[in-house]
């Protein structure tokens, strides 16, 4: 099931008759979450992720092969688990290497380690990130989070490749050019629409050039009801 392609994915919370949320998301389509500040955005991506109150959620899958897959509740949030990355707004470092920062797991445990090296190479290239291999740790060399300074905006693209590497069906970004110069934002931006082609992809932001390459926008502040329910729980 975890190695299989998604071609749609259909989700559904449902407080009651009145307080429900549907998301229909496809392959190569980008959907984009807008709303106030503050009004949910990063709680529906958790509902939809299965990490936030998934005893009223339910997923519907569909698979490239035709075949498909519905679990709810629990069942289904670790099913869902499996299946996506996600870069959160708030990024964390680990005391290792800049590779396992981006793989999160020791280099032991990685397999055809060249060919991760380049693919780890091309993606700080693409985001202007090269700089860091030259800072004296290289991709190998342990990072000392006391010493070492990442700037809000790198630690944002780190993120991002992290999510890239784990090369999921689904891919889910919380505020994806935040922190970032107009520059940035455009890598990232153009790098997002070529992975669409290929992958789910759901977004939240408020970023109006993000926002204008979506196949489908839709606005928060339509569930505010929902949402405070949910944070009364």
């Amino acid at each position: 099931l975890f190695q299989q392609t998604i071609s749609k994915v259909q989700y559904i919370h449902k407080q009651n008759e009145k307080l429900k949320l549907e998301l229909n998301l496809k392959r190569s389509s980008i959907c984009v979450l807008v709303g106030n500040s503050g009004v949910g955005k990063t709680t529906i991506l958790d509902l939809f992720s299965g990490l936030f109150n998934p005893k009223n959620s339910s997923w519907k899958f569909k698979f490239m092969n035709g075949k498909f897959y519905q679990s709810s509740g629990e069942e289904g949030a670790y099913i869902m688990r499996n299946l996506f990355s996600y870069a959160t707004q708030d990024v964390f470092l680990i005391e290792g290497s800049l590779k396992e920062n981006l793989l999160l797991k020791s280099e032991s445990n990685n397999s055809n380690k060249s060919i991760i090296d380049n693919e780890i190479r091309n993606f700080l290239i693409k985001l202007d990130l090269k700089n860091i291999l030259y800072r004296d740790y290289s991709l190998r060399k342990n990072i000392n989070l006391t010493l070492d300074f990442f700037s809000g905006g790198e630690k944002k693209r780190l993120a991002l490749i992290r999510a890239f590497l784990k090369d999921k069906s689904i891919e889910i970004y919380d505020e994806p050019t935040s922190y970032l110069d107009e520059e940035g934002g455009k890598k990232v931006i153009n790098l997002l629409k070529e992975r669409s082609k290929e992958k789910i992809i759901i977004i939240s932001s408020h970023d109006e050039k993000l926002i204008d390459i979506a196949d489908q926008v839709i606005n928060i502040n339509d569930y505010k009801d929902l949402i405070n329910s949910l944070r009364k729980t």
